[in-house]
């Protein structure tokens, strides 16, 4: 008897069941052998053997993140509080390193050396220092799209109304600008 539905020991495995909480943001499952109380209180054991179970709640649902793990309400208001605070916090100052690589880039560039587009700002046509991403999905030096934002309410490159002026600090572009510049002082010897 080779039977997918059996154990080693001949049994068939226990059903899954669906427990309910009480909470109406939790969704869970159980084995039936571990928590018999729950079949008992949740109605599920009125169901005849190998019924699948209910589908969860609309709120069950709504309190899981896309990858199906339950959100923390409590978490999710605290990661906005602090977006919050670093959007309004000022600044801080680009790293010692950076504006060494941003230096050696703007020289490599003024004697001819090509530079990824990538680097440059599209406002002030210069290597970024602070280079930020804007609600477009663009990356523009920080001190000149602050500027532009508070003249005008659209996108330099698109020309679209920005839902939002928030700049976040685009740190894979500060890692390959840094990156790029200690590839040009290798290069030079230094």
């Amino acid at each position: 008897d080779d039977d997918d539905d059996d154990d080693d020991l001949g049994r068939p495995p226990p059903p899954i069941v669906e427990v309910n909480t009480g909470d109406a943001d939790a969704v869970g499952t159980t084995d039936a052998t571990t928590d018999a109380a729950a079949t008992e209180d949740d109605g599920a054991g009125d169901s005849p053997p190998g019924t699948p179970p209910k589908p969860p709640s609309r709120s069950a649902l709504d309190s899981l993140d896309a990858d199906g793990v339950p959100t923390d309400a409590a978490t999710n208001k605290h990661a906005h509080a602090q977006q919050q605070r670093e959007a309004t916090d000022p600044p801080k100052p680009p790293s010692e390193m950076m504006v060494k690589a941003a230096a050696r880039l703007r020289a490599a560039a003024a004697a001819g050396h090509p530079i990824p587009n990538e680097f440059v700002d599209c406002i002030t046509c210069e290597v970024m220092v602070d280079p930020v991403i804007a609600w477009d999905g663009h990356t523009y030096e920080r001190d000149p799209i602050a500027r532009w934002l508070q003249l005008h309410s659209t996108s330099p490159m698109t020309g679209e109304t920005l839902p939002d002026f928030t700049l976040r600090p685009n740190h894979s572009m500060r890692s390959q600008i840094i990156n790029y510049g200690e590839k040009l002082a290798r290069e030079a010897g230094h």
